[in-house]
């Protein structure tokens, strides 16, 4: 031990270890990545004198910092499967041990892995680290890939996200000051005053949401209020039970045709809405308040909601009601959204309002319902950047989540 040199024992320090709480769900050995990136090693048999006559020792290596991912090896994922799913050939009826434990929660490992970092000297190639952790798995029967290896530049090179990012900035800074230029110093040319230019200013936008002016254009007051609910339901459904939002993203959201159903009856509930006076609805909004539409459509919406949730669980249904609900579940949300959307629009201009309708025309909403959707557009970039930042373990919380 007496031999070993300090840089040897900060990079064993650098690198990840067993951490507490794996029964609990914790799956990362985080190394420390900016202490291994300081490591730099001398060759002591290899000098040189710089200009004052002192002897210079050239750079033998430095830190390494690898990244390398752990997982058993399991069957072929199953077509259909649940939170309570088990892999069968797992499974041991007459073990009572930590072994039925884990085999338990196989199915997960289809989504997540062991993660380690290591510090090594940057002499390993990837093709070395790949090789020793692939011979670690092989005793504790996992399978192994090294991620990426890193270390650390003499010189700064700017990514192109960087350089995007600075271009973005500079962009918006010449807008405010042309803005502030245009609206104070009476500066008059078209391609200053024009709306797309003046859209970039920091003054325009802010006005634009936090400015109490009332919205211009035909948009029913409502719609400020629904969709400040809508969004703030969407941004805590992405932050707190979405997990991996990444997979359904690609399966689902970025798809047209799985929304396909849904835009057809909103266009067609916006243009009936649009090209129709409030005044041919009044009889018809009266009667729709006083007969049972209302309580049909929270009732769907609720089912839709609550109704599967065995399903979640694992107990799945029959093929034909999974089917039948995937083929009509998004025609029926919208309707029923569309009926309650309609209902309270149609109404809203006139003096006599019901308590929901004035409720959601409060001047409160207005200004939520720009707030929220500037919190809807940034907060993926917000998540991304605190997670993809992190260098150390991160609990699961909800003050986190906020």
């Amino acid at each position: 031990m007496n031999d070993i040199t300090l840089q040897c024992y900060i990079m064993l320090d650098a690198t990840g270890k067993p951490p507490s709480g794996i029964f609990e769900g914790v799956v990362t050995m985080f190394g420390n990545f900016e202490e291994c990136l300081k490591v730099r090693v001398a060759d002591d048999d290899d000098s040189e004198l710089d200009d004052e006559g002192r002897e210079q020792f050239k750079e033998f290596f430095r830190g390494q910092f690898c990244v390398a991912e752990f997982k058993p090896w399991l069957p072929k994922k199953p077509a259909f499967y649940g939170m309570s799913s088990k892999i069968k050939g797992l499974l041991r009826e007459s073990d009572d041990t930590v072994y039925n434990d884990f085999a338990d929660l196989a199915l997960f490992f289809h989504f997540i892995t062991f993660r380690m970092d290591f510090c090594v000297p940057s002499t390993c190639t990837r093709e070395d680290i790949q090789r020793v952790s692939t011979l670690i798995a092989k005793n504790l029967e996992f399978k192994a890939r090294v991620l990426r290896c890193e270390t650390a530049n003499d010189y700064e090179v700017w990514s192109i996200y960087q350089m995007l990012t600075i271009l973005v900035t500079f962009t918006i800074i010449v807008a405010t000051i042309t803005s502030l230029s245009v609206n104070y110093l009476s500066m008059d040319h078209f391609l200053l005053k024009s709306s797309k230019f003046q859209s970039l200013s920091l003054m325009t936008s802010w006005n634009d949401i936090f400015g109490p002016q009332q919205a211009t254009g035909d948009k029913p007051i409502p719609l400020y209020g629904i969709r400040a609910i809508v969004l703030i339901w969407i941004i805590i459904v992405h932050t707190v039970v979405v997990v991996d939002f990444q997979y359904f993203l690609n399966e689902k959201t970025t798809k047209p045709w799985t929304h396909l159903s849904v835009f057809a009856i909103g266009f067609y509930a916006g243009a009936l809405r649009r090209i129709s006076k409030c005044d041919e609805y009044n009889d018809y909004t009266k009667s729709v308040k006083s007969s049972t539409g209302w309580p049909i459509s929270i009732v769907v919406i609720l089912v839709l909601i609550y109704g599967c949730h065995d399903w979640v669980i694992g107990e799945l249904p029959d093929p034909f009601v999974s089917a039948l609900y995937d083929a009509t579940q998004k025609i029926f949300w919208s309707l029923a959204v569309c009926w309650i959307l309609f209902t309270i629009t149609a109404n809203s201009e006139h003096s006599k309002q019901t308590l929901i309708e004035r409720f959601f025309c409060h001047k409160f909403f207005r200004f939520m319902g720009r707030l929220t959707l500037v919190a809807y557009l940034m907060h993926p970039m917000v998540q991304s950047m605190l997670l993809s930042s992190q260098q150390q373990h991160l609990y699961s919380s909800t003050l986190l989540m906020l």
